[in-house]
């Protein structure tokens, strides 16, 4: 699959637009997050600079109880998180922001892009 850009992300020489937080799961409902600030038009293109970008984050998706990546427009910006299991154990995030522009990325999801990332551009 073929990304939009013109210019990948991690690429790009401007300031970040995005925040992203990683969960990952340690026990019961307890989790551990890790904020970074990213750079993209949309919550998509700022989890691929997350990922590909010098933060390194791409580790991060095989450290076991790794559960999801939340994507925020802004920074600074405060809402409510509430994790779950799901019917096949799969840690599912809902989110309270307000007006906030927030976007939620599963584990599955969060790999299925670094995948398709590393076919497109770790040969380049």
């Amino acid at each position: 699959m073929a990304f939009e850009w013109t210019v990948p992300p991690w690429q790009r020489d401007e300031d970040c637009t995005h925040t992203a937080l990683t969960f990952r799961h340690l026990r019961a409902r307890e989790f551990a997050t890790f904020s970074d600030v990213v750079r993209g038009d949309n919550a998509t293109e700022a989890l691929a600079d997350l990922l590909m970008g010098p933060s390194g984050m791409s580790r991060m998706m095989s450290n076991r109880g790794f559960a999801f990546v939340v994507v925020q427009r802004g920074f600074g910006t405060m809402y409510m998180s509430s994790p779950w299991k799901d019917d096949e154990g799969e840690w599912k995030l809902s989110v309270t922001a307000g007006d906030a522009e927030v976007t939620i990325f599963s584990a599955a999801d969060t790999r299925d892009m670094f995948g398709r990332l590393q076919v497109a551009y770790a040969a380049r």
